[in-house]
């Protein structure tokens, strides 16, 4: 049994750190997409894109 249990918590802190991931990934779009509104400037829009 102690083998089925150290693979459901392998699995659970796999899923864990995924879907953090993706809420951080989630978060770092919707700050560019926010500070590409807010910038008119074609030159900060080509340069925060080049990274």
């Amino acid at each position: 049994m102690g083998d089925t249990n150290s693979m459901l918590y392998a699995i659970g802190a796999f899923i864990l750190i995924y879907l953090i991931a993706m809420g951080i990934y989630q978060l770092v779009l919707w700050i560019r997409k926010k500070r590409k509104t807010d910038r008119t400037d074609s030159r900060l829009q080509i340069f925060s894109t080049d990274i």
